[in-house]
């Protein structure tokens, strides 16, 4: 990732600085670099403030990213100072969404188990919470026949299958303004229902 990161910060500064909104076609074209990888690395120069973006897709850099090149700063994988701080990972719905990405179909049930390592506090409330926002920003939708509960007055658990597969970043459920932010594809929608 910090290789084309690298050299989509090069090529803009290069080649298409006089360009002003190079999109990732056009990215994807000098570099010959797949597309998803192009606008991963795109979120991971947005958030490090190296390039900033116009409108969903198309991206310039910025003066930071400028002095960056000129100073001849490298983009290496990892944190990178007080913006790492930031960025929290290994975190439980982080894990969840590897897991979600890899089963495509569970059970809560099912993902507490493939996600757990007995630290958690209130796992089943916090995933709980995590899948319902995917589901209600159409990353999951349910199944129509339930899994069998233990118990024998038990309903069954709800399944859920993945519709919307957008990439390795975790989507993050942001509470307060009742949204589900993809930094795969810098995407904010709103949760409906």
């Amino acid at each position: 990732m910090a290789w084309t990161a690298q050299t989509i910060l090069t090529l803009m500064a290069g080649p298409l600085a006089e360009v002003g909104c190079v999109d990732v076609d056009m990215l994807e074209y000098h570099t010959g670099i797949r597309r998803k990888l192009i606008t991963t690395a795109c979120a991971v120069l947005v958030n490090r403030e190296l390039i900033e973006r116009i409108k969903p897709g198309c991206y310039a850099l910025t003066d930071t990213g400028r002095e960056f090149i000129a100073a001849g700063g490298e983009v290496k994988s990892g944190g990178q100072g007080e913006r790492a701080a930031r960025r929290h990972t290994g975190t439980l719905r982080e894990k969840s969404w590897r897991a979600v990405r890899q089963r495509r179909k569970f059970s809560l049930n099912d993902l507490i188990v493939l996600v757990a390592d007995g630290d958690e506090r209130d796992i089943e409330s916090n995933l709980g919470k995590y899948v319902r926002a995917l589901e209600r920003a159409g990353y999951l939708a349910r199944m129509p026949r339930k899994e069998p509960g233990v118990a024998p007055t038990s309903n069954g658990h709800l399944r859920y299958i993945l519709v919307r597969d957008t990439g390795p970043l975790a989507p993050v459920w942001r509470q307060s303004a009742n949204t589900v932010y993809d930094p795969n594809i810098e995407q904010e929608t709103p949760l409906c229902g």
